[in-house]
């Protein structure tokens, strides 16, 4: 469902996933998603007897559910979300600056002190222990 279908005053009815997909994509503090049970089912599949592949759709749904590729579905979509999101957030290449020397030059001066000083004090160690 697209954000653009969702008008003001109204109510959109659907599974907690889809929901919460769309909710990821409108702005926030806008809509709430309700925690309130609307409907709570469970569904079955009906098979006529003599059905050539129960086993085999008994295995299927089985290692659908071990392998829990539901959740790896949400998990897919929801890293979707995310990285649009962080696409939006992120800054034009156009208003990055490139570093220079001039702006690195202070650091240095600092980090050749740095060395400068831990070179007396280790010269400095050495003649202590040797007098």
């Amino acid at each position: 469902m697209e954000p653009a279908v969702v008008a003001e005053n109204t109510t959109v009815v659907n599974a907690d996933f889809s929901l919460e997909m769309l909710l990821a994509k409108l702005p926030p503090d806008l809509y709430v998603l309700s925690e309130d049970v609307l409907i709570s089912f469970k569904f079955g599949i009906a098979l006529r007897k003599g059905f050539c592949c129960t086993k085999k759709l008994n295995t299927v749904f089985s290692r659908i559910t071990a392998a829990v590729l539901f959740q790896e579905y949400q998990r897919d979509e929801w890293l979707k979300v995310h990285l649009a999101i962080i696409k939006q957030l992120t800054p034009q290449t156009s208003d990055v600056q490139k570093l220079n020397v001039n702006d690195l030059s202070s650091t240095f001066a600092i980090l050749m002190t740095g060395n400068l000083i831990s070179l007396l004090a280790f010269i400095g160690d050495k003649l202590y222990i040797f007098m």
